[in-house]
Parts: C-alpha cells; structure tokens; sequence
C-alpha cells in the first residue's frame, strides 16, 4: 500500500540497549471487548505491573518502520490473552491428572519418575535470574506447586527472589489454598515428586520453585510451554535410557564375541601414549577390561535390538521399548572453517597462515606430485574385462592377474613413490614445522606436518576409495551386461538368444559324459562363485596398507600400525551390488541347465552296452550254431537266421547317427554361454557307427555260417 520493502521496515542499525522500565499496573478498562479504543497518531504504551516482554528491535526504526513500543503492545497483549494450562495440554502435558510414567508404567512401576528439574533446559532462558530481579522486588508470574502426584495448578504470585545456592526462585502471593509444598527431597530417591523443586522458606508466604514452575508475565508463554515439554520429553527418553540399559546389563556376557587382541593392544597404547605415561609405565588390565565389557555390552544391545524388532509377537518383548539411535550426522558437502573477525586483513592472514600447512613451496611441490601420482592410480584396471569366450577357471586366473597386480601397486610402488617424493623435497629442512626427523610425538602432534601428512593421507584415500568404488561398479555392470540375454532353449539344435544381445558369450564351456550321464565340463556353481571371489578379493587385499605418514615418520614410536581406510566388503552398497551380480549369474545359468535336459532324449542309448545288444540281437535273429545236425536242430527249436532283420537293425543305426549328426550342433550360444558340444556328437555318432558295424559282421559271420553248413550236408 505505501511502497515499501521489507528492509524499509527492518533497521539495518545496530540495536542499542535500553534501561529496564518498570510500569504501574493497567487500567481495568484496557482490554474492554466492547468498543474499540481510539486511534491517534502517538503509540500508547500497555501498561502493567513488572517489567516489558523482550523485544529485540532497533530503538530507532527506519522511517515507515514499525516502532519498538508498537511491538512492544502487541506482544503483550499476545501473552495476556493466552491460557498457559491449554498451551501444555497441547503439547501432552496435563497437571490436574495425576502423573504416570508412560515407561515404568508398562513394567509395574507408573508412579516411579524421575525428578523433572534435571532436565531442565537452559537454552529457552531469556534472561538470567539476576537480570529478572533488576526489573523489581516483586515480578508478577504465574506459579505451580504440585503434591507428590505431580497434581497442581497454575496461580497468579510475585517472584520476590532467588536462592543462587539452591537454584529456586521464592514466590510469594500464592493462595493459601494452594498445595503444601513438599521437603527438599534426597538426592539418592529416584522416585522422587516433581514437587521437590519446592521447599518452604522462613516465611509461610513464601515458597521456593523451580524455573520450570514459573512463568513470569513478561515472558513468552509459547516459549515457557516448549521449555516445560521439552524437559517431560528428556524425563521420558532417559527413562526409557535406564530400563534398557537394565535390560542389557542383566543380559550374560559369556560367549560373546571379544575385541581381537590387536584391537585391545592399540586400546592400551593410546591410553598410555605420552612420554610420561610411558615413562611410568602403569597397568593398563583394568582399561582393556572395561573396553572389552563395553564390547561386549554393545552387543548385547544390538542383539536385544534385533530380537525386539524381530520378534513383535513377544507381549514381554514389546513392553521394553529400546530407546531410538542417535542419526548419524550426514557429510557437509563442502568443508568450512570459521574463522574470527579481526580488526585488520593483516591480522587475518597472520592468523591464517600460523593455521595453514600451505606455507612452504615444498608443500606445493609435493602436493602436485601426489596428485600426479593418483592420476596414474585412477587409470589402473584392477578387473579385466575379457573380450571373447573364456573358461571359467582361465577367467578367474586372468582376475586374480589383474587384481593382484594393482594391490601390488597399491601397497607397494604408490606408497613407496609418495615416501621418495616426502624425503626429496623436504631433506633440507632440518628443526622446525616440517622436521621429518622429529622423535617428540607433542612436538610432531602440534606440527603442521602432521596436518600436512593427514592431508596426504586422505588424498590418497579418496584417491584409493574412488578407484576401487569405479571398478567395482564397472565390474558388475560388466557381469550384468554379459548375462542380460534373453534365451529360449527348445532343443538340441535350436536356442534364441535376445537379438539386441550382440555381444560375444562371457565363459566357454563343453558338454560332456561323465558316467552315464551328460554334463559339462565345469560344475555350475563356478560360473557364480569364480566372478563373486574375485569381487571381494581387490577390497580384501587393500585393507592392510599403510599410511605413508607412519614409514616417514621413523623416530616415532608407533605403538599400532596405523592403515588406510580402503573400501570394505561389508559396506552396504557393495553387499546390494554382490547380491544384484550373483542373482544375474545365477539367472544365466537357467537357460545353460535347461539346454542340458534336451540331451535326456539320448540318456538311454548313452547306457546302451553295444556287446550285450549285438549278443541278444544274435540270440533273436541268429539262428542255431553252426555245426549241428537237422535232429539237434530240432531239438534246439530255435528260429533260422533272420538276415533281414539284422539289416534293418543296422540300418536304424546307421540312420540315427545321421539323425544326430544334423540334430546336435558342433557348438551353440546359450545366453552368456558358448556350449562346445562336438565330444558328445562325436561320442554318440561313433556309438551308433559301431553298433551298425558289430551288427552287420555278425550278418556277414552267421551267413558265411550258414553256407557252411549248406555244403558240408551237401557234400554228404
């Protein structure tokens, strides 16, 4: 309506202090609903009986700006209007009903609580007890005494002073009606009322409340009502703090798993790790014995965790609720450091450079070296993505060449190199910041080259964590690629391959005869478990290398070997990853078992014994021996010798090695398999070959028998 902004309305000035003002108290008729009070140019200032509510605004507000006294009025009227027991009944808090705590509670102790003035927080304070008294002798407030219910209700009283020894105000005004305050309770109690906040004084008038008991008139009701909830909220996270912590205490220690003792042997160094401690050489048992309880504590708490969330049926269970864990901070995406503002540029960078490590051109130097140096670590493949069909067992030994030569280079030559390029540049610095010959761990700890080094460190981590983080996920998109084919096996001869899969099959393997049945020439669990060790065997062997600040510091006195932080196989991502590649390996292997059953079909001449066959066959279509005459013949009464039917047997043969010859190819693509299948074709081609053959010598032999025979009764 007038043209103006918000900076127009907000002062740009800094906000000067005023005095405290004190009011006499306001008309009766102030507030009168029934007619609106006139409007005049000049700002009425609302008066009451105390002191103002706090404001902070310009004194002298930008002209069109709102003036201090008008925000002043209005926030005091807010506050007049508002009913402070509707304010804490929204936010779950009922003083007329009598308290029960919502944790013990469940386990058959609601009136047992905790003292509420112990969770107390001072943040919503606006101002300090000795800052309310130098308003006056006698501030209105609204005041709460409650009876060892936690039963009370909120009157009008003065606040008449403070106790600095017991940390309570003492209130005077309240209604003789009002509940008899209770003794100063003793600290050991747990149960103890909210009511010992208050305590009787020399006066029968006056009583002695806690801050959370008192809402003064001036104050913010909204804020007072935040503070009261906030402090039943910690009263209940802390109670449900102690049952678990009850729960897991009583829990037994024995049989759980201990920290490893290189753990528990850097555990004692680091308690023990200056110069005089050392020189007192002290005993560190009983340290190792609360870490090691402490472990074992941990557990147990993540294992009574896990049988809560698992087990929801448990009526028992479900009373003990665990506390929520704390959420872990998440990472700034940018790293600041704040920094004072001083009265000169000067003394600004003075104070930066004394802090920073970048002030020598060595550290220049070396950091471009490293970072060259990590150039050349990026472009490593630790994974080698084969090109044409391999066996398995040949492609697991061409990934563990691969991987091993990069761990090799990761803990080895990168190191090493890193090491040289320290040494090399600041060999001739001798006594000072940058003192590679340094044997005093207080000097070194507050040198900056152990900042500089920490710097090194975590450039060479990110360096490593990036390298292995791409390779992983290019390893198993590649895993994923070869094994995305769409296959659709209906015979021996006959397999459709997805025709947008133009990419040549991963592993090569062969059909083959083991016993009497078909196989392949690698069992099927390979093709999952040979890709999947090697997946976790480059993070596996990365584990181990250590900081190039522990081989260049030599003077030191190491008590651990301090190590890299590399990528570690049980990170959540690289679990989600293995499990997506293992279930593409697993997927493609289907197709591969159902090409095999296509073979059945053949099973039963595969067992065939061809001697016994040709011997029945000449047992049913043979004829007699030869040799015998025509009464031993007819005694024998067996069939003559069925030539033709010989014939035909072999002829079947003859035309099934034909039939599997065109029917089984030589070699096949099964998705992400390319299937040799050629000793199998030649094995059982050469089965029915032999069978043909063996059937028509015996063709040849029982006829040149039978001619025989024919001459020798002939020339009788």
């Amino acid at each position: 309506q007038y043209g103006l902004s918000r900076e127009d309305v907000t002062s740009s000035t800094v906000f000067t202090s005023e005095e405290p003002k004190t009011r006499p108290p306001v008309p009766a008729n102030t507030y009168n609903s029934s007619g609106a009070a006139p409007v005049s140019n000049s700002i009425v200032r609302v008066k009451t009986e105390g002191i103002e509510p706090k404001v902070i605004m310009a004194a002298k507000p930008k002209p069109g700006g709102m003036p201090r006294a008008l925000e002043i009025h209005r926030r005091t009227k807010l506050y007049a209007s508002q009913d402070l027991t509707a304010l804490l009944k929204e936010r779950g808090i009922d003083y007329s009903q009598k308290f029960s705590s919502e944790v013990f509670g469940k386990v058959g102790a609601p009136s047992t609580k905790l003292p509420l003035e112990a969770f107390d927080d001072a943040s919503y304070e606006v101002r300090e007890p000795q800052d309310w008294l130098a308003y006056g002798e006698a501030l209105p407030c609204k005041a709460l005494v409650l009876d060892e219910d936690e039963v009370g209700v909120w009157q009008a009283a003065t606040v008449t002073g403070y106790d600095f020894d017991k940390g309570l105000y003492t209130v005077a005004g309240l209604p003789a009606a009002a509940p008899a305050p209770a003794a100063a309770p003793s600290s050991s109690s747990s149960s103890s009322s909210s009511s010992s906040s208050s305590s009787s004084s020399d006066d029968n008038d006056e009583v002695l409340l806690h801050r959370l008991h008192i809402c003064f008139e001036a104050e913010d009701p909204f804020n007072f009502a935040d503070r009261v909830a906030a402090a039943h909220v910690a009263r209940r996270a802390a109670e449900a703090q102690m049952l678990f912590g009850l729960c897991v205490d009583c829990m037994p220690t024995e049989g759980c798993a201990m920290p490893d003792d290189d753990a528990l042997r850097r555990v004692a160094a680091l308690a023990t790790c200056t110069r005089t401690l050392r020189a007192l050489n002290p005993s560190t048992d009983k340290i190792v014995a609360d870490c090691a309880q402490d472990y074992a504590r941990t557990l147990n708490g993540i294992a009574f965790r896990a049988v809560h969330k698992a087990d929801a049926n448990n009526e028992l269970m479900q009373l003990l609720e665990p506390p929520p864990l704390e959420e872990e901070r998440s990472i700034p995406e940018r790293g600041t450091h704040l920094i004072e503002r001083s009265s000169s540029y000067k003394d600004a960078f003075a104070s930066f450079r004394f802090q920073s490590c970048l002030t020598r051109p060595e550290v220049f130097t070396i950091i471009t070296d490293v970072r060259t140096e990590n150039e050349k670590i990026l472009l490593l493949k630790p994974f080698n993505h084969v090109a044409k069909s391999t066996r398995v067992d040949d492609f697991g030994k061409l990934q563990r060449d691969a991987t091993d030569a990069v761990a090799q280079k990761l803990k080895k030559e990168w190191p090493r190199t890193v090491t040289t390029c320290l040494r090399q540049h600041l060999r001739h610095v001798t006594k000072g910041w940058y003192n590679l010959e340094e044997s005093n761990d207080d000097i070194y700890k507050k040198s900056k080259l152990k900042q500089f080094l920490r710097c090194l460190n975590l450039m060479m981590e990110a360096c490593m964590r990036t390298l292995l983080t791409n390779s992983v996920n290019e390893y198993a998109a590649f895993l994923k690629l070869c094994t995305a084919s769409q296959v659709t096996v209906t015979d021996c001869n006959t397999v459709v391959n997805d025709a947008n899969f133009r990419r040549p099959p991963l592993f090569a393997v062969d059909l083959a005869v083991e016993g009497t049945e078909f196989t392949y020439s690698s069992p099927l669990e390979s093709f999952v478990n040979v890709p999947l060790e090697r997946f976790n065997d480059l993070m596996t062997q990365t584990q181990s290398i250590t900081r190039v600040e522990r081989v260049v510091m030599r003077n030191l006195f190491w008590s651990f070997e301090p190590v890299m932080k590399s990528v570690h196989p049980s990170e959540d991502w690289v679990s989600v990853l293995r499990e997506e590649v293992r279930t593409a390996l697993q997927q493609s292997v289907e197709p591969l078992k159902a090409y095999l059953t296509t073979y059945e079909k053949y099973l039963e001449f595969l067992r065939l014994d061809v001697d016994a066959y040709v011997a029945q066959a000449e047992e049913d279509f043979g004829g007699p021996p030869p040799g015998l005459s025509e009464d031993e013949r007819n005694e024998l009464n067996k069939p003559d010798l069925n030539v033709n039917e010989l014939r035909k047997m072999a002829e079947e043969h003859l035309q099934a090695k034909l039939e599997v010859e065109d029917s089984i190819p030589e070699v096949i693509d099964v998705g992400a398999y390319h299937v040799s299948t050629q000793k199998v074709r030649r094995l059982l081609a050469d089965k029915h070959q032999e069978t043909a053959t063996k059937l028509l010598d015996l063709v040849a032999r029982k006829t040149g028998d039978n001619a025989t025979d024919a001459s020798d009764a002939s020339d009788a």
